[in-house]
């Protein structure tokens, strides 16, 4: 997080810059993305199976329910 001379603050992500008008505002972004980053995810089911073009699949896919 960064001061930018007369336009407010900026958040960098990478090469990805994120404008905001306070210091309040781009630390409350930061703080949320450090919780969401934080936060358990889970890992994709492995599959054994090959696939229709012969590879074998990493992930299984998502099935939803109709």
């Amino acid at each position: 997080m960064s001061e930018v001379a007369e336009r407010g603050w900026v958040v960098r992500l990478g090469l990805c810059v994120v404008p905001f008008s306070s210091h309040q505002e781009a630390g409350q972004f930061v703080e949320r993305l450090q919780q969401r980053l934080s936060a358990p995810h889970p890992l994709p089911l492995e599959v054994a199976t090959p696939s229709s073009d012969g590879h074998e699949a990493v992930t299984k896919r998502a099935e939803h329910a109709s």
